[in-house]
């Protein structure tokens, strides 16, 4: 299963970096196998630069990290797929 999650309607980075981190846990906890994090490529470099360069895996839970792959979808969205 396939969950798709907008950052264009969080308020800051602050709570997009926090709805990340939920979105990682429920997924991994689930039958979600991918997430689609639609970040945006003019105004949302920040998230993708969070999502893409490493800062997103060292804020996700140890066990949840070496069962993550991230990469690149388009300009404006990143896929986190899980491997458990």
């Amino acid at each position: 299963m396939i969950k798709e999650i907008d950052l264009h309607k969080t308020r800051d980075f602050f709570d997009g970096r926090m709805l990340i981190q939920d979105e990682l846990l429920n997924a991994y906890n689930s039958d979600i196998t991918e997430l689609k994090i639609i970040h945006g490529h003019t105004g949302g470099t920040v998230y993708r630069d969070y999502i893409r360069h490493g800062k997103m895996l060292r804020d996700a839970p140890a066990n949840m990290r070496e069962n993550m792959i991230i990469r690149p979808h388009d300009e404006g969205s990143t896929i986190v797929q899980f491997t458990n």
